[in-house]
């Protein structure tokens, strides 16, 4: 089987999803991790396939304070809407892109057809 593991470059979103990566290689699975350069450096550091699949979390970082530059003076309502709209929704998007790379085997997502 084939697992493509998805996530945003940063520690505590990468870590602890490391060692169902490493259960599956064991396993024989094809596992590949698709981050930004800091998840990257991390898998590749740790002996796993990589794919980077942008932003890195800087990137993202920058690109979020250009639409939120002060999140304190946004309306409590509007706080999760804006950070996941922008700070990671950008990058998942770009990340989802990357499972069509594995469309012939399995892999299906409308943002392949795009």
């Amino acid at each position: 089987m084939r697992i493509l593991v998805s996530t945003w470059p940063a520690h505590g979103h990468l870590l602890p999803m490391l060692p169902f990566v490493e259960a599956a290689r064991e396993a024989g699975h094809e596992v590949v991790v698709a981050s930004g350069r800091e998840g990257v450096t991390q898998a590749r550091r740790r002996g796993f396939d990589v794919w980077d699949v942008a932003p890195s979390r800087a990137e993202a970082e920058a690109a979020f304070r250009a639409v939120a530059p002060d999140l304190g003076a946004l309306p409590e309502a509007e706080l999760v809407p804006t950070i996941f709209g922008t700070m990671f929704g950008t990058g998942a998007a770009l990340r989802a892109r990357t499972s069509c790379r594995w469309r012939g085997s399995g892999a299906r997502t409308s943002s392949c057809t795009r």
